[in-house]
């Protein structure tokens, strides 16, 4: 994660959400961060919400970018813009009811999304949570690549 950390960080005013999707090879069990391309794709039927979200790639682009046993089975991505948020709480909710939890799980996978309001969320098939502070995501004490893996066991 700490290669990623240079365009994840939550004083990113640039309007376009930056992310990493987690890669993970079946058979040897290899996980990679991918940059994801601002631009993607609509091949999943996950909407776009609005201009400068992250778009990730359908699992045939997956496959053709990392072999043939490669799946995603997360992403991390930033929230910048969260001006219209009361709270973190609040941040959670409204996102586990909007695009980021529903995309969660719809493809099945943790999605975490980094904000401007200071804490990292975490969506999957159970919901959404505040994991924590973003200085405990970005000091390593907290493992998105971990949890991301947990969530599929459950």
């Amino acid at each position: 994660m700490n290669d990623a950390q240079a365009t994840m960080t939550d004083d990113n005013p640039g309007g376009n959400e930056q992310a990493y999707e987690m890669i993970m090879d079946t058979d040897s069990g290899t996980i990679t961060l991918s940059r994801v391309d601002g631009s993607g794709t609509n091949k999943m039927g996950i909407p776009k919400s609005g201009p400068g979200h992250i778009q990730l790639s359908s699992p045939e682009e997956v496959r053709e970018a990392h072999g043939p046993n490669a799946a995603s089975f997360g992403d991390v991505h930033t929230h910048q813009n969260e001006t219209g948020y009361s709270s973190v709480a609040d941040v959670r909710d409204r996102n586990n009811a909007g695009p980021d939890g529903t995309n969660a799980r719809r493809r099945g996978v943790t999605t975490f999304s980094i904000g401007a309001k200071g804490s990292t969320i975490g969506h999957n098939r159970q919901g959404s949570t505040i994991v924590g502070p973003n200085s405990s995501v970005y000091s390593g004490q907290i493992s998105l690549i971990q949890r991301a893996l947990d969530a599929l066991k459950k």
